[in-house]
């Protein structure tokens, strides 16, 4: 997967979505990408606006031998991170942080 990122936006669900299903991912390192793809674990980080590095990033995703690890670390991360559940708690969290209530 190969992401293209807007400069507003922090968190791209088309990240989430081809992580979600084993997807090894290619991103920028700006915005949330770099705290979503963890560099050489589950996916590779690029320099903004480095097409060299952005062609290294592809080659070493399609060769990278031990891909299949790759891809079940991107799911576990996603699952782990940004399941519904979870996305919810920390909202609920933050709630309850501001207004002292308990949701």
């Amino acid at each position: 997967m190969i992401d293209d990122p807007h400069l507003e936006g922090n968190l791209p669900n088309v990240l989430i979505d081809a992580m979600y299903y084993g997807v090894a991912c290619v991103g920028a390192d700006l915005a949330g990408i770099p705290q979503m793809i963890a560099h050489w674990v589950i996916g590779y980080v690029v320099q903004y606006r480095s097409s060299e590095d952005f062609a290294n990033g592809i080659h070493w995703i399609l060769t990278e031998p031990e891909y299949n690890e790759l891809s079940a670390q991107a799911c576990r991360k996603v699952l782990g991170n940004y399941s519904e559940s979870i996305v919810a708690k920390k909202y609920t969290d933050v709630y309850n942080k501001i207004t002292g209530k308990y949701a």
